[in-house]
């Protein structure tokens, strides 16, 4: 397991890098399409209060917040990697 901020971003595995940078322009741009294309068919995204299961309920759920919140900065706090699987606090 590595945990890294976002400062350490330039030490990690570059396919690692170019998905969370996909991520971070996907949510500010408030691209539901381009934000999913980087999860798995059985991926969990998990926020405080909500799990959302799956590609589509994923989409859904930063569709609905898209409408709520117009503008977003997406500012990295953490990032674990274990294996092939990964968390991006922020």
């Amino acid at each position: 397991q590595i945990a890294m901020s976002f400062s350490d971003l330039e030490s990690i595995d570059p396919k690692i890098k170019q998905i969370v940078e996909r991520q971070i322009q996907a949510w500010e741009t408030a691209d539901s399409d381009k934000l999913i294309a980087d999860f798995a068919e059985d991926s969990w995204f998990i926020v405080p209060g909500s799990t959302f299961r799956g590609k589509q309920q994923i989409k859904a759920a930063a569709n609905q917040y898209f409408l709520e919140f117009t503008a977003t900065k997406v500012i990295i706090k953490r990032i674990i990697v274990s294996g092939n699987e990964g968390t991006v606090e922020w």
